[in-house]
């Protein structure tokens, strides 16, 4: 299916899956580190619990294989496609196709945040009712729609800021982007760098590296490699948008350089040829 055919309640579900992993990994890292400190942890058997964390882990990752089928883009392109796996595929799914609009539990209306003096307050203009206090926030699905290329790269964290750095945020300042999806796409790059050669965006990553140690002579080596993985990155990101507009049937954006940067090669989308054939 398209991104908006795919039922309210397969995009809740993979939603569920995808936060729920997550939060086990965020656990599991930190049991690891507290573990690493306890003397008697292996004595007592306490590595167990990681064990277990691992394990559940491995179920929900399985589970997101059989939801994401629902999504021709996993279906037809990312399952196929060595170093994408379900969590990276289902955090980029969620993030592209969908938004998640708080809504009134009195009235249904979309709730709008307000900046207050005791901090940021979630209130309905409808009723005019504060949701504080209400238990879990509920939200619709909406569909998201981008400008361009750009602004997705952006959102997912994969851009220089005015100083022509990696932008990072800024205390008492709201980013308009995001850093778990920054993270999601540095896990992206850290599996295609464990790629053999042949891999097409390992051979891309490679290839910038080398590009920039030409340009930047000057650079260490843990620089120049990170510059490759940021540019595979975005890379990947321009793909998974170039194919997405595609099954979506709606018209294909080229990225920046090609359609204002003056460059006329354009890298087509990897896998997606040999895949959808």
């Amino acid at each position: 299916m398209t991104g908006k055919d795919v039922p309210e309640e397969i995009i809740e579900r993979l939603r569920f899956l995808v936060r729920s992993y997550n939060d086990v990994n965020r656990v599991n890292v930190s049991t690891q580190n507290r573990l690493q400190q306890m003397i008697d942890a292996p004595e007592k058997g306490y590595n167990r619990f990681v064990a277990d964390m691992d394990s559940l882990k491995g179920k929900l990752i399985r589970e997101m294989d059989k939801v994401l089928m629902h999504w021709d883009i996993w279906a037809m392109w990312l399952k196929e496609m060595p170093g994408c796996g379900p969590w990276i595929a289902g955090s980029l799914i969620l993030a592209h196709y969908y938004k998640f609009v708080p809504i009134c539990h009195e009235c249904g209306a979309d709730i709008v945040k307000l900046e207050a003096d005791d901090g940021n307050k979630f209130t309905c203009p409808e009723c005019g009712k504060d949701s504080k206090g209400e238990g879990n926030l509920i939200h619709r699905v909406g569909i998201r729609e981008w400008r361009s290329i750009s602004a997705w790269q952006k959102y997912c964290g994969r851009f220089c800021d005015e100083t022509g750095k990696m932008a990072k945020r800024r205390k008492g300042q709201q980013a308009n982007w995001s850093t778990r999806l920054r993270t999601v796409t540095y896990h992206f790059s850290e599996v295609i760098n464990k790629q053999k050669k042949g891999h097409l965006y390992r051979d891309h990553m490679d290839r910038i590296k080398e590009i920039r140690a030409v340009k930047h002579p000057e650079a260490k080596k843990g620089h120049i490699h990170n510059m490759g993985k940021h540019e595979t990155a975005r890379l990947f990101l321009s793909h998974f948008m170039q194919v997405a507009c595609e099954i979506e049937g709606i018209p294909v954006p080229s990225p920046w350089v090609i359609a204002h940067g003056g460059h006329t090669h354009e890298l087509k989308p990897f896998y997606w040829e040999t895949t959808c054939s």
